[in-house]
């Protein structure tokens, strides 16, 4: 049963990155408009989150208030910053660099709460980076003429992202992870408004007015969908996070949503994969099966 929320998971999320992808390269001109369209996603996830939170009528320790605040200022800024390194760094490797921030919960569950990892596993987690490489088409790719500039700004966002996850395993790992709704119901509406605020900060460098862009064509629907799909997939990660060991679910998850998103590209949008990204989405499988242990990944319950 376990296993099969997992495949739903990964479903939502590259569900979710597919809206947000074409969002971007079709209503979205600038950062001002991330923001907003973010701000949009966030709100419509909270609403999910609070219809969640009332329908169970469990309350709200000062404890979750607490931490679902700091999760949502944290992951705010995290936004800031890889929004920051995706416009002055190359995609590919922005992308690569910030996918690759799974390591850093993978290890927190082995050096905090102790969890197993047998030695397949570890050849698991090097096997899902080596295929996060290839599918990012690093060594066919140029930097653009960037430079090194956004490396900082890359890592920073990484480190971030990576926070995130330990954040996400301490909060479920606590004696409050029953007030699991609430605590979701708070992070997201510190995001909605950290998201509206940045957008405000941008927009005054002379964006487009909200308008143009509440109002094109399919815009409204699609970010209202994101926001239902982020605050069903939030709900369903934070229940893993709590039932799996860090080093299965965070790998599994990231990795197989990027090797997914990158199979759909292919078959439904015809985007063309090279003989590096196709040996990468061998190696991802081969690591999701290692990272699982074969047949305890069958066997979860």
């Amino acid at each position: 049963m376990t296993f099969l929320l997992l495949a739903l998971s990964i479903a939502i999320n590259t569900s979710y990155n597919g809206i947000s992808s074409h969002v971007g390269k079709t209503r979205l001109s600038g950062t001002a408009d991330r923001f907003l369209y973010l701000a949009l996603v966030f709100a419509a996830g909270a609403v999910v989150t609070l219809g969640v939170m009332l329908a169970g009528g469990a309350g709200i320790s000062l404890y979750t208030l607490a931490f679902g605040v700091a999760f949502g200022v944290w992951h705010v800024l995290t936004t800031v910053m890889l929004v920051h390194a995706l416009s002055v760094g190359p995609l590919a490797l922005v992308n690569l660099l910030v996918s690759c921030s799974m390591v850093i919960p993978v290890f927190s569950g082995a050096l905090i709460w102790g969890e197993a990892v047998a030695v397949p596993q570890w050849v698991g987690v090097a096997l899902m980076v080596a295929a996060l490489v290839l599918c990012a088409d690093v060594f066919g790719k140029k930097s653009g003429g960037t430079g090194r500039r956004w490396m900082p700004a890359c890592l920073c966002a990484s480190a971030m992202t990576g926070a995130l996850g330990v954040m996400q395993k301490t909060y479920q790992t606590s004696a409050h992870s029953g007030e699991m709704a609430a605590f979701l119901a708070v992070s997201f509406v510190v995001s909605a408004a950290g998201a509206l605020l940045a957008w405000r900060i941008f927009q005054r460098r002379g964006a487009r007015p909200a308008g143009a862009l509440l109002f094109a064509r399919g815009f409204f629907p699609f970010a209202l969908g994101a926001g239902v799909l982020a605050g069903v997939l939030n709900h369903l990660n934070l229940f893993l996070i709590g039932v799996l060991p860090a080093v299965l679910f965070f790998p599994v998850c990231n990795g197989g949503t990027i090797l997914c998103s990158a199979l759909v590209g292919r078959v439904l949008f015809k985007e063309k994969m090279s003989r590096a990204q196709w040996l990468g989405f061998a190696s991802g499988v081969a690591a999701v099966l290692l990272l699982g242990n074969v047949l305890e990944l069958l066997d979860l319950s």
